[in-house]
């Protein structure tokens, strides 16, 4: 496989998606095909991207290929969290999520995927710094900040534990 975006970051956050139930079959066949697109040559990405699938268990046949030939494993829902938060707290201070779109997709995460209390613990200043974002004024250039360097501290910190 060349570059894509089936390597590395973009296939473990397709999969953590698609393990929550946050994508569609359709979704499965776009993200293979902007994956051959991107330079992508795996043959089961290209099988994925054309394919008529209309269920979940038809692209499933397809990811099973992609992940046997990577010698990789689905995550587990808890694994899918980790990844997606991960992913994000990353994303934040690079500039590639805004802060408080980022702090407000891990509530979401929580708040769709597990109300578990120990995720809750772990993502709350997030929650609590974008929640002081909602009332406009000169204080959000601050709160953005501070969502930035919480990102920071996370990462630092190992991102989301496990177990939830």
């Amino acid at each position: 496989m060349s570059s894509m975006s089936a390597s590395g970051s973009t296939l473990d956050r397709f999969l953590a998606s698609w393990v929550l139930g946050r994508r569609t079959p359709e979704q499965a066949i776009q993200w293979a095909i902007s994956a051959l697109e991107d330079g992508c040559s795996d043959l089961a990405v290209a099988a994925i991207a054309g394919s008529d699938a209309t269920t979940r268990h038809e692209i499933d046949d397809g990811i099973s290929s992609l992940l046997r030939g990577r010698n990789k494993q689905l995550p587990s829902p808890d694994e899918a969290l980790k990844i997606l938060v991960d992913d994000c707290a990353h994303r934040i201070p690079d500039g590639h999520v805004d802060p408080v779109r980022g702090a407000w997709f891990m509530w979401e995460l929580w708040a769709n995927e597990d109300e578990n209390s120990r995720f809750l613990d772990q993502i709350r200043l997030f929650i609590d710094l974008a929640s002081e974002c909602d009332d406009p004024g000169p204080h959000v250039a601050t709160y953005r900040a501070d969502i930035v360097e919480e990102a920071h501290a996370f990462i630092g910190r190992g991102g989301l534990q496990l177990p939830l």
